[in-house]
């Protein structure tokens, strides 16, 4: 990505942080981003994300990284537990 902007490198850096300081990665992130954002779709692993929740910075990387517009109503945190 020689050409990609100074916005997009770092919102990706930050978002694969954010993705390993779970055990992610990037692209585990942000396709459970995206499944939210189109359908609703929580992300469940155990109890992994208990008491956890997607900061609301997140949305504004994931939106200069993907190029994607997510409206104000859908950027809500995606994690979810099966505790």
């Amino acid at each position: 990505m020689a050409h990609e902007s100074e916005e997009v490198r770092e919102a990706r850096e930050w978002l694969t942080r954010f993705a390993e300081s779970y055990g992610f990665t990037y692209g585990e992130l942000m396709l459970r981003a995206k499944l939210y954002v189109e359908s609703d779709e929580y992300w469940v692993v155990g109890g992994l994300f208990e008491g956890e929740r997607v900061p609301d910075e997140f949305w504004d990387h994931y939106v200069a990284a993907s190029g994607e517009d997510v409206p104000e109503d859908s950027r809500g945190s995606f994690f979810s537990c099966s505790c």
